[in-house]
């Protein structure tokens, strides 16, 4: 386990690097909507896995995640995780007032489910483009995948996955209360990043190193 003052120094620096890229995933997903839309966060926070699914509602709270698999200096998971009620906003924030029929299950919309995915695509990447650029890592993100579940049951099923794979389990994740903002809707979500289980310390001391050139 690394020290808590180097820890803190990682988490410092990471934090200043998350800002830029909300803010740069902000002016991809405003290229991409044709409007001015900005993203922010109050920060970055490291909390324990068992505690998230609460931040997010609860653990029975119906949520749509777009997922990313991540592998490279930085080996793990990026997912935007949204209330299900927040996402006939979101989905209108990335088309305006286009009418795109009955978003009770979003993802049996044609239309909701290609937005979110184009969505995850299009802010994911610059999100993890940035952190990669900011903090000389390599980090290379694949073709979202978009599903729709409880909170509690999407955590618990990339757990099982990571689990299939690795001996190790999570026991922190790198959580961003963000906020998509257009002049007249404001869509509430979250950014979850998860390193490989056993990596995050590994992690942080490339953040550090990074910026101090010392690991």
């Amino acid at each position: 386990m690394l020290g808590l003052q180097l820890t803190d120094v990682g988490l410092t620096i990471l934090n200043k690097v998350i800002v830029q890229a909300l803010s740069k995933a902000g002016q991809s997903l405003a290229e991409m909507a044709g409007r001015e839309i900005s993203l922010e966060g109050p920060g970055l926070e490291l909390v324990p896995i068992q505690e998230f699914a609460n931040l997010a509602g609860g653990a029975d709270t119906p949520v749509v995640a777009i997922y990313l698999n991540v592998s490279g200096d930085f080996a793990g998971h990026l997912m935007l995780l949204f209330p299900v009620e927040q996402v006939p906003d979101l989905v209108k924030l990335a088309l305006g007032d286009i009418d795109i029929g009955d978003m009770t299950s979003p993802l049996e919309n044609e239309v909701s489910q290609s937005v979110l995915g184009e969505l995850g695509n299009v802010v994911g990447t610059s999100f993890l483009n940035v952190l990669g650029n900011e903090l000389e890592m390599v980090i290379l993100p694949s073709v979202p995948y978009v599903l729709a579940d409880y909170a509690g049951s999407i955590l618990s099923s990339l757990a099982l996955q990571v689990a299939s794979t690795s001996d190790e389990y999570w026991d922190q994740a790198l959580i961003v209360n963000t906020r998509f903002n257009e002049i007249d809707k404001k869509v509430n979500g979250f950014f979850l990043l998860l390193p490989q289980p056993g990596t995050f310390d590994d992690f942080l001391s490339k953040v550090v190193a990074s910026k101090h050139g010392t690991s």
